[in-house]
């Protein structure tokens, strides 16, 4: 249990009573609730949030021991220690002669870019480094002080015009019921790109945290730590200066971390992502003409649930001293410059910012995305984000798309027929094909609705239960020669023959033919979409 839950159970209905069974959903409630958690000595949280005694320090002797350690290991093992140590090095001579020798590791590797990215990190130096770096801008054929490592996946789309990360194939819906949902514009293909969005924030799951950039996601080999700490590391220093959030975590991470506060971390992350002067002016509150992802304004109107009535009174209160938590780290971290107040007051300009954090907290919630990543054969969760466009589109336990991810940048593919004016689905839980529908009302139920969808309807079987029947959609329609493809397709080694992007295109046109012609669900025709999304991952983000 989390140090913020021991708290919450340990003050939870000591004075104020009312306020505490209030289930009141509303800015001037959650105004009650902060102020009265504030009152609290605990929740100062002064304790938690000790910055000289983070681990996350930096630390010369330590970042000397595990360069001394790295010159006695085996090869495999000394880039992981050097690394260490340079997250531990404070800026300075100490942090050069890191640079200096990993940059020698990198020569010995032929990663001569790399090496030359190190000693241009160097900041004071000498004739050698100097002639070294000309030595390697000729090896690399690169006349630039640092290419900054980034995604590279070339995809072609025609983009909406109001809709702008997505593909003009799609169209924008509403219904009392449904709220904003999306429906295909024209008939959308199977393995046809739909959706190009990078997202507005993102969390790296903790144990990514030494392989994978903190900001873009992406696992490089190559990677340099924060100035401030050794708890984080980016691939590039672009993406270090685009990480604004972290100057609030900087040597708190471990300690958000603990307090397991999930994807409402997020919200944190919008909100110190920017001066609070900026949050002053209301940017939220601007009135756009095109629905973009990168607009504080569409992050703020994503569906929160407010003043919905299901929200139970403990649960407004946790909301409330999580956001009291995050108002504490911003304190600490220095966020409020201008503020003055004691350790458990909490002044205007902060409250302000507390009912901001609630916001977001909210949107976050009912809104995120897992982040994954291909590994190996596997598709493994490394964190979480927030896409406001893709977030436009709802649920089904039968979804009609997929995504393919390169750290914050999704892709989103068609992975069956989508007719014109046929909604666009996801799945915020495993697919009927996967497990039972109590097990999927389970999860989807955090998302305050329950799924009424056609296979929860119906009681559809799951790939276990279902048969390998293929039937014709028109009784007279002979598929054998279609079943036989499908059953081709499936085989062990059928993708080997081929090359990726062939064989997404040949099973493409396959699944296209399959739903004009064979009766769904269909176990075959099931199998070959889940083959078209793993194929898209391999293509896209190998």
């Amino acid at each position: 249990m989390s140090f913020l839950q021991n708290i919450f159970n340990d003050i939870s209905l000591t004075k104020n009573i009312s306020v505490w069974n209030d289930d009141e959903d509303s800015d001037k409630a959650n105004l009650r609730r902060i102020k009265l958690l504030s009152s609290y000595s605990i929740c100062s949280f002064q304790q938690f949030l000790d910055q000289s005694k983070s681990s996350g320090r930096k630390n010369d002797v330590l970042s000397n021991a595990l360069l001394e350690k790295s010159k006695r290991s085996e090869k495999d093992l000394q880039l992981k220690l050097i690394q260490q140590a340079l997250g531990f090095a404070p800026p300075g001579s100490n942090l050069d002669s890191v640079f200096r020798f990993r940059a020698s590791k990198w020569f010995e590797r032929n990663m001569f870019e790399y090496a030359l990215f190190d000693l241009c990190e160097i900041q004071s130096k000498n004739k050698k480094d100097l002639e070294n770096i000309k030595l390697l801008q000729d090896k690399c054929e690169c006349s630039e002080k640092k290419k900054i490592k980034e995604a590279t996946i070339e995809t072609q789309i025609i983009f909406h015009k109001f809709l702008q990360n997505f593909s003009s194939s799609v169209n924008l819906g509403s219904s009392k019921k449904g709220g904003r949902f999306l429906v295909a514009d024209k008939n959308i293909n199977p393995g046809e790109l739909i959706a190009d969005e990078n997202s507005y924030v993102a969390l790296l799951d903790r144990r990514y945290r030494e392989t994978h950039c903190e900001f873009c996601l992406i696992k490089s080999e190559y990677l340099i730590s924060c100035l401030g700490c050794a708890s984080v590391y980016f691939c590039s220093v672009k993406c270090r200066a685009a990480a604004t959030f972290h100057s609030s975590e900087c040597l708190l991470m471990d300690q958000i971390f603990k307090a397991d506060t999930g994807v409402w971390h997020l919200a944190l992350r919008i909100v110190s992502g920017k001066p609070a002067s900026y949050w002053a002016t209301k940017p939220y509150l601007a009135k756009l003409n095109s629905y973009s992802s990168n607009a504080i304004s569409t992050v703020y109107n994503l569906v929160t649930h407010k003043d919905s009535g299901d929200i139970e009174a403990p649960v407004l209160m946790k909301e409330a001293l999580t956001a009291l938590f995050y108002l504490r780290v911003l304190k600490t971290s220095g966020y409020f410059k201008n503020e003055i107040s004691s350790s458990n007051e909490l002044s205007s300009v902060e409250l302000e910012v507390g009912i901001l954090l609630l916001h977001f907290m909210r949107v976050t919630f009912f809104n995120s995305h897992e982040v994954t990543e291909l590994i190996g054969e596997n598709v493994e969760k490394i964190g979480c984000c927030l896409n406001p466009s893709l977030a436009l589109i709802n649920h089904s336990c039968d979804p009609n798309y997929a995504r393919v991810m390169t750290g914050r940048r999704s892709l989103a593919f068609a992975t069956r027929l989508i007719r014109k004016d046929e909604e666009i689905s996801d799945v915020y839980s495993p697919t009927f094909f996967m497990v039972d529908r109590i097990t999927r009302h389970d999860t989807t139920q955090r998302y305050n609705f329950i799924c009424e969808c056609k296979p929860c309807i119906e009681g559809w079987k799951t790939e276990q239960k279902m048969s390998l029947n293929f039937i014709p959609l028109n009784p007279g329609d002979n598929i054998d020669q279609l079943e036989k493809d499908i059953k081709l397709m499936l085989s062990e080694n059928w993708t080997q023959s081929l090359s990726l992007d062939a064989a997404i295109e040949e099973i493409s046109k396959t699944l296209k033919d399959s739903h004009l012609r064979i009766e769904h669900p269909c176990k075959g025709v099931l199998q070959l979409e889940n083959l078209l999304h793993r194929l898209l991952w391999k293509f896209h983000c190998s």
